[in-house]
Formats: C-alpha cells, structure tokens, sequence
C-alpha cells in the first residue's frame, strides 16, 4: 500500500510539473502574440499617419485636378481603418490604457508630460505620508515619556516596545 502511494504521489507530482511548465510556455506564447499584434498596430498606425499628413498636404495645396489624387488618399485611410479593426477583432490587445492619458492627448498634451506630472505628484504624496508618519512616530515617543513620567508602580500593564519607524 504504501509504494502505490508513493507511485501516486510521484505521478501527481510530475503532472503537476509537466502542467506548470505547460502554463509557463502558455503565457510566453501569448505574450508572443500580444507583442506581434502590438507591433502590426503599430505600423498600421503609422500607415494611416502618413496617409493622413498626406491628405492634409493636398488639401492644403488644392486645385481641381488633385481630387482623384485626395479621393485616392481618403480611400487609402479606409483601408488601413478597415485593416486596423480587423486586426482588432482578430488578436485583440489587452493592454489598457488610463482614459486620463486619453484625454490629455485629446487636449494636445504630451503623454511624457502626463506621465511625468503623475510621478510628481507621486512624489509629493509619499513626502507628505513620509512627513505624518515621522510627526506620529514623535507624537508616540513623546507620549510614551508622559505616561512614563507618570505611572505608578500599581499599573501592572507594561508598555508595548517602541517600534522603529
């Protein structure tokens, strides 16, 4: 009985194993995937940029026999739309990112801005958090003094240590 359960366990182990490093290549794959599909955004965005700076150039130096051109640039534009959304519903990308950073885009901002004034005011919190915690930590030690000052040898109840902070 117990080499069966030995074998057992043994076995167990290796499916467990063999199921663990599946699950490892498993994510590495998608991972693999996610950067590919990220990749061919990337470039279909690119595309319909310069696709756009083109029909921006056109439009801004237009004269009647530049219409097939300017209606080949819009179709030109659709198609890489069209590309992008099935490429969208084809390998989805589950990267999000913050409506905040979003709308500051939307409002001509530099994202690096965005991201940078995030951390600063990051910083600012963590030095005021950093600055309450100290003024409590002064606070204890001060009010452990009293109350030191203070007892009487009849309180059986003795002070917890002082913890760093």
């Amino acid at each position: 009985p117990k080499f069966f359960f030995f074998f057992f366990f043994f076995f167990f182990l290796l499916l467990l194993k063999g199921a663990n490093t599946m699950d490892a290549s498993m994510v590495q794959q998608t991972l693999q995937r996610e950067e590919v599909a990220r990749g061919e955004l990337e470039r279909s965005l690119e595309g319909i940029i310069a696709h756009l700076w083109h029909c921006s150039v056109i439009v801004e130096n237009f004269q009647a026999e530049s219409q097939p051109v300017l209606l080949e640039a819009l179709q030109n534009v659709v198609r890489h739309l069209q590309a992008m959304n099935h490429l969208n519903a084809t390998r989805p990308i589950t990267t999000a990112v913050p409506l905040d950073v979003l709308s500051s885009v939307d409002r001509g901002q530099n994202p690096d801005l965005f991201v940078k004034n995030v951390l600063e005011n990051c910083l600012q919190l963590n030095e005021r958090t950093n600055g309450k915690i100290r003024s409590l930590a002064f606070f204890r030690k001060v009010l452990r003094e009293e109350v030191a000052k203070h007892s009487c040898a009849e309180w059986s109840v003795p002070l917890p240590p002082d913890r760093v902070v």
